[in-house]
C-alpha cells in the first residue's frame, strides 16, 4: 500500500512539473474524460456549469488526495488555465478516493499529457479550445 501511495505521489509531482513547463509555452488547461480522451481550453470564459451536462462532475486534480473524497467544482467556478481536471461519473461524488482509483487517474492523466505533448510538438505550440464535437460538452 505504501509503495502504491509513493508511486501516486511521484506521478502527481511529475504531472505538476510537466504542466508548469507547458503553461509557460501554451497556457491551456486540460480536462481528462473517463474514456481517456481529453479536451484543452485556452481562455478564462469557461465556467464549470457551461461545460457539462448533468451526468458528470469536474474535480480539480490538485484536490485529489488519497483518503479524501471526490469533490465537485462549484457551478459558477471558472476553469483555471494550466490546470488538469478530471470529468468523473456523478456516482463518484463524495466517495472516498481509493488507491487503485488514484493510480488509474494518474495513469490516464499521464497518457493524455503524452498525447498533448505530441500534438504540441507537431502543431508548433498552438492552443486549442473546446469543440462542440465532444459528447460531454453542453451545447
Amino acid at each position: 500500500m505504501k509503495e502504491l501511495e509513493m508511486k501516486i505521489l511521484m506521478m502527481k509531482r511529475l504531472m505538476k512539473r510537466w504542466m508548469e513547463k507547458r503553461v509557460k509555452k501554451v497556457s491551456t488547461g486540460i480536462i481528462v474524460f473517463p474514456d481517456g480522451t481529453h479536451q484543452e481550453f485556452s481562455d478564462f470564459t469557461h465556467r464549470y456549469s457551461e461545460v457539462f451536462m448533468g451526468k458528470m462532475f469536474l474535480c480539480n486534480s490538485d484536490f485529489l488526495l488519497f483518503g479524501s473524497t471526490y469533490t465537485e467544482l462549484k457551478a459558477d467556478e471558472y476553469l483555471e488555465i494550466g490546470q488538469i481536471y478530471f470529468a468523473l461519473p456523478k456516482t463518484w461524488l463524495n466517495k472516498k478516493i481509493e488507491s487503485v482509483e488514484m493510480q488509474t487517474l494518474a495513469n490516464r492523466a499521464n497518457l493524455v499529457m503524452m498525447k498533448v505533448k505530441a500534438t504540441i510538438h507537431i502543431s508548433g505550440y498552438s492552443a486549442v479550445t473546446f469543440t462542440r464535437s465532444n459528447p460531454y460538452y453542453k451545447m
